[in-house]
């Protein structure tokens, strides 16, 4: 049941490997941001077997962990920086276990052990 859910993220919500917030009616983007609870999304891309495609999205959200030595709560992606006013719990762990559960099915961290 979940890979038809699986599609429809895929073809309404994923623009350049990253997965954006959409209007539920109309299937456009309502805010173009990466939310730090969202980091748990290579793990479960690798569960499903889509490899390259959690690599990918691994890749720009370690840029952004890179960027700020952490996952912000809001992410603008168009502006690279952080959305103002969206400032929530900073110490989300999402990045790290996703990572755990990449590695154990792809045999590589991506990120050369520094997290």
């Amino acid at each position: 049941m979940f890979l038809e859910y699986d599609r429809a993220i895929q073809n309404y919500t994923r623009f350049d490997d990253w997965y954006l917030w959409i209007q539920m009616h109309k299937g456009t983007v309502s805010m173009p941001v990466f939310q730090s609870l969202e980091a748990f999304w290579p793990g479960l891309q690798s569960l499903l077997g889509n490899l390259d495609s959690a690599v990918r999205t691994f890749q720009n959200y370690y840029s952004v962990w890179r960027q700020f030595g952490g996952l912000p709560e809001f992410y603008s992606i168009p502006q690279g920086y952080t959305v103002d006013k969206r400032e929530g719990y900073p110490l989300r762990p999402g990045v790290t276990p996703q990572t755990q559960g990449r590695k154990t099915h792809t045999h590589d961290s991506g990120h050369n052990g520094k997290v």
